[in-house]
């Protein structure tokens, strides 16, 4: 997934939820810079196994106000 950060603030935060609702993945703080921003998920669930066939919804937020969101299946 790629995304553009016009800002750098602290608690940029992605999420992974699947097709319940349910979160099941966070990568936080790790974008601190401006510009285009890249990231892939191997389908594993915070070191619990791997995510099933399914849909998901991975979710971009700054300070837990959502700034973008796309949908995807595996």
């Amino acid at each position: 997934m790629s995304f553009f950060n016009q800002t750098v603030e602290d608690g940029l935060n992605l999420a992974i939820y699947d097709c319940r609702g349910k979160k099941i993945l966070t990568v936080p703080g790790r974008f601190k810079t401006t510009g285009l921003q890249r990231v892939s998920w191997d389908g594993r669930i915070n070191r619990r196994g791997f995510a099933t066939e399914g849909e998901y919804v991975v979710v971009a937020a700054v300070n837990d106000k959502v700034t973008c969101s796309a949908y995807f299946a595996l």
